[in-house]
């Protein structure tokens, strides 16, 4: 593999420093994410996604403030 070194990384770094994303990239990011979050959740199967739920759930109920035994 080559070896980078810091005369390599400021170049790099220079080039990148006048890039910028396309037209309309921050509008649409936080829409985009939470696509790709749902698309996601969807592939899991309807048992996993009750499952995890339940169990986060439960870990609430019992870090509840005020519960002493």
């Amino acid at each position: 593999m080559n070896e980078v070194n810091e005369n390599d990384i400021g170049k790099l770094l220079r080039l990148k420093r006048h890039e910028q994303p396309p037209p309309g990239y921050f509008e649409n990011f936080l829409h985009e994410f939470h696509r790709r979050q749902r698309d996601e959740l969807l592939r899991q199967p309807l048992w996993r996604i009750c499952l995890e739920r339940a169990h986060t759930f439960m870990l609430q109920l019992d870090r509840t403030p005020g519960r002493e035994y």
